[in-house]
């Protein structure tokens, strides 16, 4: 969940901002809002939920990996050499925990590379006019 729950929330938030901005100064076909500062205060609101969902995800991941590490890993590599099910040269495939491991840090880089993203999503609405940037 710590994987996928930072990217989701960015890409409500981009929609929603997208739709808003594009929708809301067409005239007669969008939202016949032209103009009105309301939209602009719905995508900040919609910015900040989601930035809030994206930090959540990031705390998801960041107890994921926390946990992932707690784990006691048995040590394959001499567990097989000692029963001689192993060649000494030989590098095997990357053991289950290790795999568990790896998803845990990509969550944690990954939510906070969104978290960011969904962050900057938060100061367009603040200073700019939603319909001057829509044309």
């Amino acid at each position: 969940m710590g994987l996928v729950l930072a990217p989701a929330a960015w890409a409500v938030a981009f929609g929603i901002g997208y739709m808003l901005a594009a929708r809301s100064c067409e005239g007669d076909n969008g939202m016949h809002a032209t103009g009105v500062p309301g939209v602009r205060w719905v995508d900040l609101v919609v910015a900040i939920v989601m930035a809030g969902v994206a930090a959540f995800g990031l705390v998801t991941a960041l107890g994921s990996m926390r946990e992932a590490e707690r784990k006691p890993r048995p040590n394959d590599r001499e567990t097989e050499l000692a029963s001689g099910a192993m060649d000494p040269e030989a590098r095997g495939a990357v053991p289950w925990w290790g795999r568990e491991l790896f998803m845990a840090r990509a969550g944690v880089i990954g939510s906070a590379l969104f978290l960011a993203g969904t962050l900057l999503l938060v100061i367009p609405p603040l200073i700019l006019n939603v319909c001057s940037q829509a044309r």
